[in-house]
């Protein structure tokens, strides 16, 4: 066929798309000229009979226009091709696209018409070049013309990058910076970046999605798979002087696909961006939850866990001890769930065995925290086993092996290389089954933290290879949740992200905290030092920022523990309050990790002022800077008024000052700003004239509340709660009166707080007591509170005539 030529247009007016049977295959350009994809071609790898092929598929037919579905009760508008390319496999493109997201979406669908089974190993699909329009936004014009490399405006890319699992590095990279890796080989590789994708020199990848953009015009796009239920996506990005290259990857692992048998791909999007966008992946990020049926629980977890203290020396009695602690202690630090973590089992696998520093029964236990009020939670890492271990020693065809018959190395924990279980293996199946559920219903843990996760997606020679690690994984989840229930909260951690959505409640995004900014491992802490994927805080917050987006729109994101404690830490104060406020402003879990009893109480204070939590993850200013420095905001509202929580974190090793337009928190120009610094204790006011300017230390942070300034009475900040608000049930201002509702239910609280007031200050009083005030600036005025429950503050003034 000498080839046809198709214009399509997407009822959006997202894209144009000319579809040639040429070699030039496929092209789309973007209704608003912003991106061209040019030079697009699809390509699969299968082996048949021992032989490895690889076609190009190529469109043989006029485009079908249908309804597509995407997931059950959800179709969309799409074309379907035909494709040529592979003799004894029919092929089908299918493009589509909803009116409500502003991306292209893709897939390819396989059949086998052979007489013989075939082995899937690799789709790619490839833009060779991406354009951006080379003028900047706002001033593309009739006549202009777009630079070219000549004029010495060559591409200057900045890249988002996304880990494959709970631990990898997340956060933008400008073109000329490496992904990340490790150094550590074999101990940490199979941890920290994906197995089975090859990455070429030069190529930044990234897994699942990426977001790149031109720094010079503000142009770029996003480009990601909505889904990883049936195989693992990596996105690669080639920089060259005036484009980039896009890929995108999907492992097939070898997957038999049997005569007669379908395979269909998962979705892929193609969406053109703007720098100037204020949460770039947030249309993406809602699709994939929708078209993943995320688990969006309406209360985040507020708790203890026995971790990063104790680490693996964990007794029966550490656990009861802070049950009855936190039970005496409620008001000062309302504290609702008891984490047991390792320790407490005879060994990694073996999970229905007692260490002998945990003789209580688990049920027993259990029982004792619920009799507190409490919600009692466990850890596991249900795809692991001890080299040492009942399970290992007793089921060596559990234990997942590579091509050489060895067992697949997961990387070092536990002091060892661990056992991966084969989670195809209809056997180990049934023994997750079983752990998950004796837990969940025997020993009556609602909370259940499963770590180690991505050992279930490692290659390997599996027991069933007619599945992807995808689909593998996905079905090893599935019978965990049936197991576990509805009911039954489960977290992910050291996860694959995209697998796990509508599985979990909750999942680490994050690298392990640490009792340290940088990670230390002894005489080898400064070759260890920039190892993106290893246990610190510093590691934690980075990606706790980089993926803040993924909190309410596929789990409730876990930042991991709070470390407050002043012994047995090599965190300073700053450190410390830099850690409290960005598991803060994540607005995800919040789980502290130390002995409780040996705190101080300005520690305890310090993380009672992050509860209740923060109602949702704050947006990134500077979600598209290279760099060490975040701005953070929230808008906030209430009884205590409108306000702009502003949180600004260092995690350089220099001193930082910082300048921040109006304009892109949304507040007008000249007007005067009250500014309340919350971990500084202090007020400013910003003149209506001035800009934003701050600075912060380093690996220190601020958190700023930030309010125009009005007429009369005025909530302006406090130290009671780092929203500088939540306390103030009630305003309710008068003539020359105001009276306040403020404080907790059953609750204790205690700190400062400022306040305006328009004339004279008479008097201020709780529930008919004077308090102190302290003058601070020209109708600024400080009080300081320590008290319980709900009480009421009147204040009286006198107006200035």
């Amino acid at each position: 066929m000498s080839g046809w030529q198709e214009l399509w247009k997407g009822d959006a007016g997202l894209f144009s798309a000319s579809i040639s049977g040429l070699p030039d295959g496929i092209r789309l350009a973007h209704q608003d000229g912003s991106l061209r994809f040019e030079d697009i071609s699809i390509r699969l790898a299968v082996s048949s009979l021992g032989s490895r092929q690889e076609f190009e598929l190529l469109p043989i037919s006029s485009p079908r226009r249908t309804f597509l579905t995407l997931v059950p009760g959800l179709k969309a508008s799409g074309l379907v091709f035909r494709c040529s390319g592979v003799g004894h496999l029919e092929i089908m493109l299918e493009l589509a696209w909803l009116d409500a997201w502003p991306f292209l979406m893709w897939r390819v669908v396989i059949r086998n018409t052979a007489e013989s089974t075939v082995q899937l190993q690799e789709l790619t699909f490839e833009a060779r070049s991406i354009i951006s329009n080379r003028l900047p936004i706002g001033h593309h014009e009739a006549g202009d013309r777009e630079a070219t490399p000549e004029d010495g405006t060559g591409l200057d890319l900045v890249s988002y990058h996304n880990g494959w699992q709970s631990w990898s590095h997340a956060g933008w990279k400008r073109s000329q910076d490496a992904v990340p890796i490790t150094a550590l080989g074999r101990f940490t590789r199979p941890m920290q970046l994906v197995q089975g994708f090859s990455t070429e020199p030069g190529f930044l990848s990234s897994d699942m999605f990426t977001l790149a953009f031109d720094r010079q015009t503000g142009r770029g796009c996003l480009a990601g798979f909505l889904s990883q239920i049936h195989a693992l996506g990596q996105v690669q990005i080639l920089p060259r002087a005036s484009d980039f290259l896009l890929r995108f990857i999907s492992a097939l692992d070898g997957r038999y696909l049997v005569p007669g048998g379908t395979f269909g791909s998962d979705w892929a999007c193609l969406e053109a961006l703007s720098a100037h966008a204020e949460e770039p992946a947030a249309a993406y990020l809602e699709a994939a939850g929708q078209l993943n049926a995320a688990r969006i629980r309406p209360e985040v977890p507020v708790g203890w866990c026995s971790w990063y203290y104790y680490f693996g020396h964990l007794t029966d009695e550490d656990v009861y001890e802070h049950v009855e602690w936190i039970a005496e202690n409620a008001r000062r630090l309302p504290l609702k769930l008891v984490q047991i973590d390792d320790g407490f089992q005879a060994q990694v696998g073996d999970w229905f065995e007692r260490a002998d520093s945990f003789p209580s029964d688990m049920k027993t236990i259990s029982a004792a925290i619920r009799s507190q009020g409490l919600e009692p939670g466990i850890w596991l890492a249900p795809f692991l086993a001890h080299p040492s271990s009942r399970i290992a020693h007793d089921h060596p065809d559990w234990i997942l092996r590579d091509a050489r018959g060895r067992p697949v190395n997961p990387g070092w924990g536990w002091n060892s290389f661990p056992r991966v279980l084969d989670i195809t293996h209809p056997q180990v199946l049934e023994h997750l089954s079983s752990l998950i559920s004796t837990a969940a219903h025997d020993w009556n843990f609602s909370y259940l933290k499963l770590d180690f996760l991505y050992a279930g997606a490692l290659p390997g020679q599996y027991h069933d290879s007619h599945v992807t690690r995808a689909e593998a994984f996905v079905h090893a989840l599935r019978i965990i949740r049936e197991a576990a229930g509805e009911d039954v909260f489960l977290v992910g951690c050291g996860a694959p992200l995209g697998p796990a959505i509508g599985f979990v409640d909750t999942m680490r995004i994050g690298p392990d905290v640490a009792p340290s900014w940088y990670p230390r491992l002894g005489p080898v802490s400064r070759l260890i030092k920039n190892e993106a994927g290893l246990p610190s805080v510093r590691n934690a917050i980075r990606n706790t920022i980089a993926r803040r987006g993924m909190h309410g729109r596929w789990w409730i994101n876990d930042p991991d523990c709070l470390l407050v404690r002043t012994e047995n830490s090599n965190l300073s104060t700053d450190e410390v309050q830099s850690l409290l406020t960005a598991v803060a402003f994540s607005g995800g879990s919040v789980l502290l990790s130390d002995r409780l009893p040996d705190l101080t109480e300005e520690r305890i204070q310090w993380a009672a002022r992050l509860l209740p939590p923060l109602p949702r993850a704050a947006r990134c200013i500077s979600w598209q800077a290279a760099d060490d420095t975040h701005v953070l905001a929230l808008e906030m509202g209430g009884a205590a008024g409108d306000r702009i929580l502003l949180s600004i974190l260092n995690l350089s090793d220099r001193n930082v000052n910082l300048e921040i337009a109006r304009s892109r928190l949304g507040l007008e120009s000249g007007k005067d700003i009250h500014c309340l610094d919350f971990w500084r204790s202090r007020y400013n006011r910003i003149d209506a004239a001035d800009e934003l300017r701050f600075e912060a230390e380093p690996h220190a942070c601020r958190v700023l509340a930030l309010r125009q300034v009005t007429a009369g009475p005025q909530w302006v900040g406090s130290t009671i709660h780092i929203s500088q608000g939540f306390e103030v049930q009630a305003w309710r201002p008068d003539d020359a009166e105001l009276l306040i509702q403020i404080g907790f239910p059953e609750r204790s609280i205690t700190g400062s707080f400022w306040f305006q007031l328009p004339g004279s200050i008479q008097s201020v009083t709780l529930e008919g007591k004077l308090l102190d005030v302290e003058w601070i600036h020209p109708g600024i005025y400080r009080c300081d509170v320590s008290m319980n429950g709900i009480r009421e503050i009147k204040m009286e003034w006198k107006e200035i005539v």
